[in-house]
C-alpha cells in the first residue's frame, strides 16, 4: 500500500514509477464499484442474453464479438493513436478540445471496446470538458451492461449505413476491417459449441 493511504484510497498526490505510470499499488487499492472483481464469461453473456434481443442482435454472437474485443475485460482501455490522427485531431470540435480530452476521445473502452468519440457521437456524454468526460467514462467502465447496450447500438448504426445492411457488413463497419467479421463467426462457432 502507498504510505499515507488507506486501503481502498487512491492517494491525493499519484505516486508514478519512472515511465510515468502509477505504481502498482495505486491502482489495486482503487475501491471500484465492484470491488476490483471482474466478471466472468458466464456472467457477461448472461447480461448478452438480457440486452442483445432488445436490439435485435443473438447474444451469442455479440459475446463472440466482446471475446474478440477485449477478451471479456470490461475494465479494458487502449488509446489508438491512428484513430487520434484520422478522427480526433481534424474533428471541428474534439480537434479544439485539450489534451486530455482528446486522449480520451481516441482510446477504446469497455467490453466492446467502443472509441470515446463513438460514445460521444452516441450521447453517452454530453459536454466535452475534461472532467465530465472522464466521469461519464468512469461511469461507462463500471457498468458492463450498459458497455453491452451501447455495443449493440452502434453496431445498429453501423448496420444502418450505405447499401447493404447485413450483420457482415456491420461487423466490418464497427472495427474498419474486411478481416473482422471472419474473426467473430470464428468465435461465435466456438461459442456455440461451448454454450449447447
Amino acid at each position: 500500500m502507498v504510505p499515507g493511504t488507506q486501503a481502498g484510497q487512491v492517494p491525493v498526490t499519484p505516486v508514478l514509477d519512472h515511465r510515468g505510470f502509477f505504481l502498482d499499488e495505486v491502482v489495486t487499492e482503487y475501491d471500484t464499484t465492484k470491488g476490483g472483481e471482474y466478471m466472468t464469461r458466464d456472467e457477461i453473456y448472461e447480461l448478452c442474453k438480457k440486452v442483445a434481443p432488445q436490439y435485435g442482435y443473438d447474444p451469442l454472437m455479440v459475446l463472440a464479438q466482446i471475446e474478440q474485443e477485449s477478451s471479456y475485460d470490461e475494465s479494458a482501455a487502449r488509446l489508438e493513436q491512428g484513430f487520434f490522427q484520422k478522427y480526433v485531431r481534424p474533428h471541428p470540435v474534439l480537434g479544439r478540445t485539450t489534451p486530455a480530452v482528446k486522449v480520451m476521445m481516441s482510446s477504446s473502452y469497455g467490453l466492446g471496446q467502443l472509441m470515446g468519440l463513438s460514445l460521444y457521437e452516441l450521447k453517452r456524454f454530453f459536454s466535452t470538458d475534461s472532467v465530465t468526460v472522464a466521469m461519464a467514462l468512469d461511469v461507462y467502465i463500471g457498468s458492463p451492461e450498459m458497455q453491452i447496450e451501447t455495443l449493440c447500438l452502434w453496431l445498429q448504426k453501423k448496420q444502418a449505413m450505405g447499401d447493404s445492411h447485413t450483420l457482415d457488413d456491420a461487423l466490418r463497419r464497427y472495427n474498419g476491417s474486411s478481416e473482422y467479421p471472419p474473426l467473430v463467426y470464428a468465435r461465435y462457432a466456438k461459442l456455440k459449441e461451448i454454450y449447447k
